[in-house]
């Protein structure tokens, strides 16, 4: 039923907006939501010496959409979702230190906006009614079946086993959490509490509404934490234990096959900058995961490029184990270099995972881009799921 897809996704993305504002200010050692609040009105009150207004983010407010999904519940204040004006306005406090998070709140808000429109004109003024409706029905479903998140490595409750083969693999996955309704309120005793964060090709009903496109923007100086990728974005250094091949053969265009190996897949070639061309890797191993950027230059010259790989495990970005950031790297004229997949390898976990590799190829002065995936593998311990794959 749309309707109930629609409602889901809207959890989904309001749990990830609370996840990307709670990972600045919740955790320990890092800056209050008080601090956040302070450089927020600040920011107002710049706009408003400038003739432009936007609305206020109080500490109240803040707080109740860090309650992600939860905000929905019957009986709170409904207080308005947060918007792409306000998500733009947090965006511009944090892009100095944050500047990850900055890049994908305003993202999350559109696709709020445009679920909260889509679902307004599917249940009529009592929309969120019902949204809470369909999220319970689906949590007592999950209770009924006995389902539960285990924990991660760091105790935050990571995503539910994966379907089994043939049914839909489409949907979200599940990262860092806060609590989901159930029964009209808190999690039942016992019961885990799941958090979706979006990544690209996970949720067509959301991404058809949305283009994922990274932008940095620039405002006032919150004093959130260094992000160790953004401090290493600059750094020129060539990168380690790459493979170098011929491009005697133009790119085939599709997803590719047994690149780093047996059970592999990279994605479909992503053109730019200039005659570049690059394709984002994972491989599935007995004990591990890893993951790789094949980068082709084939034109007359050597290409400097900066390059940045993550990987995504139940739709949470992570920094590659052993090559944290972004980096410059040098492709030589009619050549192909595949990255160290050592380099990014995380041990294959007993609980089924999805996993995707997440890369940026950028122009060596480049300051802002999108990021693309890899195919998605969906690890269980006895198989292997690709999505999408080859026919």
């Amino acid at each position: 039923m749309l309707f109930t897809e629609l409602a889901r996704a809207l959890a989904q993305a309001l749990d990830a907006w609370a996840a990307t504002v709670g990972r600045v200010t919740d955790e320990e050692k890092r800056p209050s939501r008080v601090g956040l609040v302070a450089e927020l009105e600040r920011d107002r009150r710049d706009l408003e010496r400038l003739g432009r207004t936007r609305k206020r983010i109080d500490e109240p407010l803040l707080t109740y959409w860090l309650k992600g999904r939860d905000q929905l519940h019957a009986g709170r204040k409904r207080n308005r979702l947060p918007s792409a004006e306000d998500s733009t306005a947090i965006a511009r406090v944090l892009a100095a230190k944050q500047q990850h998070s900055a890049r994908r709140l305003p993202e999350i808000a559109t696709e709020i906006a445009d679920l909260a429109r889509r679902l307004r004109n599917e249940g009529g003024t009592g929309w969120r009614d019902e949204v809470l409706a369909s999220l319970t029905r689906e949590d007592d479903a999950d209770v009924a079946a006995g389902d539960g998140a285990p924990p991660s490595e760091d105790g935050v409750p990571q995503v539910a086993p994966l379907p089994a083969a043939g049914d839909p693999l489409d949907t979200p996955v599940t990262t860092e959490a806060t609590s989901r309704p159930q029964d009209g309120g808190r999690p039942r005793h016992g019961q885990r509490s799941r958090l979706v964060v979006l990544v690209p090709a996970v949720a067509a009903v959301i991404l058809a509404t949305v283009g994922i496109t990274t932008a940095v923007v620039t405002g006032a100086a919150f004093t959130a934490p260094d992000d160790d990728d953004e401090r290493t974005a600059t750094r020129s250094a060539q990168a380690t234990a790459t493979r170098f091949e011929s491009t005697g053969a133009p790119q085939v265009p599709g997803i590719e096959k047994g690149t780093l190996g047996e059970d592999s897949r990279c994605s479909a070639p992503h053109p730019g900058p200039d005659v570049v061309t690059w394709r984002v890797c994972t491989r599935v191993q007995e004990d591990r995961v890893s993951f790789a950027l094949k980068i082709t230059n084939p034109g007359p010259a050597t290409a400097m490029l900066k390059i940045r790989l993550e990987y995504a495990r139940a739709t949470a970005f992570h920094p590659c184990p052993k090559a944290a950031g972004a980096r410059l790297l040098k492709i030589p004229a009619s050549q192909t270099v595949v990255t160290d997949p050592g380099e990014c390898a995380v041990p294959r976990e007993k609980t089924p995972f999805a996993y995707q590799g997440i890369g940026w190829v950028l122009a060596q002065d480049a300051e802002a881009g999108s990021y693309e995936p890899s195919p998605t593998a969906h690890v269980h311990p006895d198989r292997v799921i690709w999505k999408p794959d080859l026919v």
